[in-house]
């Protein structure tokens, strides 16, 4: 629809009702609707009515069943999600519409350059606690991105817009009305939604939704659209949002941290790197300064140089990921070598490490002698296993998981099931000073707690201990 066509169908409808709403004034259009004010009663409310040729051409049925997901949400509130009023054919003029909350709020998009830092953490919480609550109807936006989101002048509160695009998790064969390639936004899309490789599930669509948030999280920070250096032409967005990780930094390290992790290309890794509780506040009073500091050290992510590019063949692309699974595996040595001698609670140490033959993971064992001094009289065994999850273009993605056990005799590594994940991130969050402490400790405490269960002596060869939730 382009603007003659819009302004002839607003001329045709002012001062006429649609459903019910007596037509006011015009607000704005787009490509299939324009949207007027509109009174019903006392209630007052944006009002969408449809292209008429547009329907046409896709045909009613989908169109209404389009609106259907809207009015689907009438009585549900969410106080960052616009209100659903109405919807549905007018029984009068024969229009496709829908009504919805006016927003007297300002466009985020235009207000990017003047968001404070301070409100940034909140305007993030709000969004995502808009999407659980589509996601707990089965539902999920799929367009997320500063234009579609409006906030207070205050800078304080927010409310998601735009619900036309709304779709069912498991409907995957529903067809979108106007047949893009992709229903959303180019710029903010993930690149397995650009591709149309996204997965119809909760959580296909859960990472849709994260990393869109994590889009509009870039431009806050940044105070620029993402990928706005690759604005043009299309093929170069494109090329964009498939291969480039963008570069991020702010005040805030750990929104830095969830931004970066937002925008990782591979869903599955994106899944692994973020969940819902990562959206909210975050409460520091209790922190001592010492632990504060080390939670934001750890937090941190550096820029890594390193970057592999698609000419690399497969045999040397193999060789670099064991080289750098091989480097980051003896830099867990060495931390986990500094965390045991800084708690000094632990007897005398051996460790055994092993690499897979496909470079994409190691193993690293710590023995503790028996010690009746410190009253451990069994055998304490750490375990580590070292996965790389996803190259995620040169800036790769490690899974650390762990396990402990009391033994009789010294184990192998072969006698050791490490299935329980510690963390998922990048080189620097997975070789954490303060993790690894928490970690062991909480492992020689369930080491004690287990032997004063049993006594001195175990009934087993080998007790696993349960050091993780």
């Amino acid at each position: 629809m382009d603007s003659t066509q819009a302004k002839m169908l607003i001329v045709s409808l002012l001062g006429k009702s649609v459903g019910g709403w007596l037509v006011e004034e015009e607000l704005g259009y787009g490509k299939s609707a324009v949207v007027m004010r509109a009174t019903s009663g006392e209630r007052t409310g944006a009002l969408k009515v449809f292209h008429p040729e547009l329907v046409e051409r896709y045909g009613e049925e989908k169109q209404i069943a389009r609106i259907s997901r809207e009015t689907g949400l009438i009585g549900s509130k969410h106080p960052n999600l616009v209100e659903i009023y109405a919807g549905g054919k007018c029984s009068e003029t024969g229009h496709l519409f829908v009504v919805m909350e006016l927003v007297p709020y300002r466009n985020l998009k235009s207000s990017i350059k003047d968001i404070p830092t301070t409100s940034i953490r909140s305007i993030i919480e709000q969004l995502a606690s808009a999407a659980i609550f589509l996601e707990e109807r089965g539902l999920v936006h799929r367009d997320i991105k500063p234009e579609n989101i409006a906030i207070s002048e205050n800078y304080e509160s927010i409310k998601l817009l735009d619900l036309g695009v709304l779709r069912p998790f498991a409907e995957s064969n529903l067809t979108d009305i106007d047949q893009r390639p992709f229903i959303g936004t180019l710029r903010y899309s993930s690149p397995e939604f650009l591709q149309r490789k996204e997965e119809h599930s909760l959580e296909g669509w859960r990472a849709l939704t994260v990393y869109q948030i994590g889009a509009v999280l870039y431009d806050l920070l940044m105070k620029r659209e993402i990928f706005s250096e690759f604005s043009s032409p299309y093929s170069v967005l494109v090329e964009a949002v498939l291969k480039e990780t963008p570069d991020v930094y702010g005040e805030d390290p750990d929104l830095v941290r969830l931004c970066r992790h937002c925008l990782t290309k591979n869903p599955g890794t994106r899944l692994e790197l973020v969940s819902w509780n990562d959206f909210t506040t975050s409460t520091d009073a209790n922190l001592t300064v010492e632990i504060l500091r080390n939670r934001i050290k750890g937090r941190q992510l550096h820029f890594n140089d390193t970057s592999v590019t698609a000419s690399i063949g497969a045999a040397e692309l193999l060789r670099l990921q064991r080289k750098e699974l091989q480097d980051l595996c003896s830099r867990l040595g060495a931390a986990i070598a500094i965390a045991l001698n800084d708690l000094q609670c632990f007897p005398l140490r051996k460790s055994l490490e092993e690499s897979s033959y496909d470079g994409c993971s190691c193993r690293l064992l710590i023995f503790f002698e028996k010690s009746s001094e410190i009253g451990l009289h069994q055998h304490l065994h750490v375990g580590f296993s070292l996965t790389l999850e996803d190259q995620n273009n040169g800036k790769p993605i490690y899974t650390l998981k762990a396990c402990s056990s009391l033994a009789k005799d010294e184990l192998s590594l072969h006698q050791f099931d490490i299935s329980k994940k510690l963390i998922t991130g990048d080189a620097n969050e997975v070789i954490n000073h303060s993790l690894l402490e928490a970690f062991f400790l909480k492992c020689l405490e369930a080491a004690y707690q287990q032997l004063d269960k049993s006594g001195s002596e175990i009934e087993s060869s080998q007790v696993v201990l349960d050091t993780i939730k």
